[in-house]
C-alpha cells in the first residue's frame, strides 16, 4: 500500500472514532459514558494494519488533547485524556494494534474471516478495561472492585456486541475497500 493511501486510510479511521464518540449519553450508575467510540476502534483494528491501525488512534488522541472537541460530548483538552475515565481513551490506541496484529496473526490460520475478527476484538476488550479501570482507580482513589463495578463490568455485555456488530460489519467493507484498492490483500 502506498504512503498517500495509508495517510488517507488513517486520516479516515482518525475521523470516524471522532464522528462515532459523538454518539454517547451518560449511564446513571457509572462514571463512564456509553460511546460508539470504541465501536471505530474496533472497526480500525479490523480493517488497518497494526501500525496504521496505531497511528490512527494516536491522532485521534492528539487532535483531542490539543483541544479540538473529538471525544464523546464534544470534549476536548489535555483534561478529558487526565481524568478519572481518561484511561480508557489512553487504551484507544493499544486496543487497535493489538486487535490488529491479532487479526493478522490470525490470517495465518485457517481459521475463516468472521471468527478471525470476533478472537482479534474480542481480546482488545482486556487492554480496554484494565487499562481504562487502573487508571480510574489510581485518579479516583478507590478500590480496585470498585473501579471494575463501576466503570468495566456494566459495559461488557455492550462492547460485546459492539465486537459482534464490528466484526460482521468489517467483513464487506474489507472486501469493498480491497476492490477499491485501498487496502492491501493482506488484511
Amino acid at each position: 500500500m502506498n504512503r498517500t493511501r495509508q495517510l488517507t486510510l488513517t486520516a479516515l479511521f482518525a475521523a470516524l472514532t471522532a464522528v462515532l464518540s459523538q454518539i454517547s449519553f451518560p449511564i446513571p450508575f457509572t462514571p463512564i459514558v456509553f460511546t460508539m467510540g470504541v465501536m471505530a476502534v474496533y472497526l480500525t483494528a479490523a480493517l488497518l494494519p497494526k501500525w496504521n491501525a496505531l497511528l490512527a488512534q494516536l491522532v485521534y488522541l492528539l487532535l483531542g488533547a490539543v483541544g479540538l472537541p473529538v471525544f464523546s460530548g464534544f470534549n476536548g483538552g489535555v483534561g478529558a485524556i487526565l481524568g478519572p475515565t481518561g484511561g480508557y481513551l489512553i487504551a484507544y490506541p493499544v486496543m487497535a494494534f493489538l486487535g490488529a496484529w491479532m487479526r493478522e496473526l490470525l490470517g495465518k490460520t485457517p481459521l475463516p474471516r468472521l471468527p478471525q475478527y470476533l478472537i482479534a476484538l474480542f481480546l482488545t476488550m482486556i487492554p480496554c478495561y484494565l487499562l481504562g479501570s487502573l487508571w480510574y482507580m489510581q485518579v479516583g482513589q478507590v478500590d480496585w472492585l470498585t473501579s471494575l463495578t463501576a466503570t468495566a463490568l456494566p459495559f461488557i455485555p455492550m462492547d460485546a456486541l459492539k465486537v459482534v456488530v464490528s466484526s460482521l460489519l468489517a467483513m464487506p467493507v474489507s472486501i469493498a475497500v480491497k476492490k477499491s484498492g485501498l487496502l492491501s490483500e493482506k488484511v
